[in-house]
């Protein structure tokens, strides 16, 4: 009895360890993660549905869906890759272990598709627990179906998030090799086997451009700022990106109706800098703006003058040496009178 006891037992344990590790059985309840899975629509007919696409649309669509969802509360970010669409944010995202609700409004107004799963166990021809539900706008109607994947790690980059007062920016941190090979207690250039490396905080360009450097409102994905980290950190140099409000995984911390202001920008940026102005694995840290972003470094540094915290170095990536009202006054030239005089009442009010 008591051998038949230890074989279920240990027949349970390799069981939990070979569930943990084939992401292909699933999951059974819904949690933060990588989901990928497969919807189907099909064009509703009829008068009121059908005048509402553009013509050409095809009749139906398959959709490869790739979906990261985040804590509670905290939404989620969708990738449709026929649509070359990455990182979208969804609104109205609500979720229990078995059930799921989010909204796409990549469809321009009044197309917002309305996603309802149920999360259900493996079974049958079904291999894996999945959530499986409906699609639903006032033209489309379909199904999908996602199931949990591991997140691909880099050996390099870690989980780096920096707090705030309300919230905090999820950042990666790249570090070389020779940062790598250091023991774990090792803190300052005195520690054995540890070498103090430079780091370069990257800061990225205007709109919802996140800490790779991609911005879901331009069709692909270029990974610009991801790149660049990975080849300083070939390099010896570490490298800190974060997606700021309103981008990536921080969407959540801008209101949809309000664009963030640069000085809110700057004040978390200044945060940033305060967190890893004393962290002693780095022997200078500098500091790197794309385009809006060396306006945001340099906003943050002249704040940070007054309490006497210093950087190495800024360094101005495709940045305009113009002042950016001088900008937007040339922008708006080219434009009919008509909207250059509301631009310009815009433009008196803020």
């Amino acid at each position: 009895m008591k051998k038949l006891l230890l074989c279920i037992c240990v027949f349970g344990m390799l069981s939990g360890l070979c569930l943990a590790a084939d992401s292909s059985m699933g999951a059974s309840t819904i949690s933060a993660g990588l989901w990928e899975g497969q919807a189907s629509l099909k064009a509703l007919a009829g008068k009121d549905a059908g005048s509402s696409l553009p013509a050409g649309t095809p009749s139906s669509l398959s959709l490869t869906l790739s979906m990261q969802l985040f804590g509670q509360g905290k939404g989620a970010l969708l990738d449709i890759a026929e649509q070359s669409m990455y990182g979208y944010p969804l609104s109205n995202v609500r979720w229990t272990e078995k059930r799921l609700h989010f909204e796409l409004d990549a469809m321009g107004p009044g197309q917002e598709m309305t996603f309802e799963g149920l999360m259900t166990p493996a079974g049958g021809p079904q291999k894996q627990a999945a959530i499986i539900g409906t699609v639903n706008s006032k033209s489309w109607k379909g199904s999908f179906m996602l199931s949990l994947h591991v997140i691909p790690e880099s050996p390099n980059e870690f989980s780096f998030p920096i707090k705030l007062e309300d919230g905090s920016l999820p950042g990666t941190l790249a570090l070389p090799e020779n940062a790598l090979s250091a023991p774990a207690n090792a803190l300052s250039a005195g520690d054995a086997g540890f070498m103090q490396v430079p780091l370069v905080i990257l800061l990225s360009g205007g709109g919802p451009t996140d800490r790779d450097g991609n911005n879901f409102n331009v069709p692909g994905r270029t990974n610009a700022l991801k790149q660049l980290a990975q080849g300083l950190a070939v390099k010896g140099v570490a490298c800190f990106r974060f997606d700021k409000r309103g981008s990536g995984e921080a969407y959540w911390l801008e209101n949809p109706e309000q664009v963030t202001s640069l000085k809110i920008h700057a004040r978390d940026a200044a945060q940033v800098i305060r967190q890893f102005r004393s962290d002693k694995r780095f022997s200078r840290i500098l500091l790197a703006g794309m385009n809006e972003g060396a306006w945001v470094g340099a906003l943050a540094l002249n704040a940070l003058a007054e309490e006497n915290v210093f950087v190495d170095g800024l360094v101005v990536i495709d940045a305009s040496g113009e002042e950016p009202e001088d900008q937007l006054a040339a922008s708006l030239s080219g434009l009919g009178p008509e909207v250059q005089a509301e631009a310009g009442r815009i433009r008196q009010a803020i």
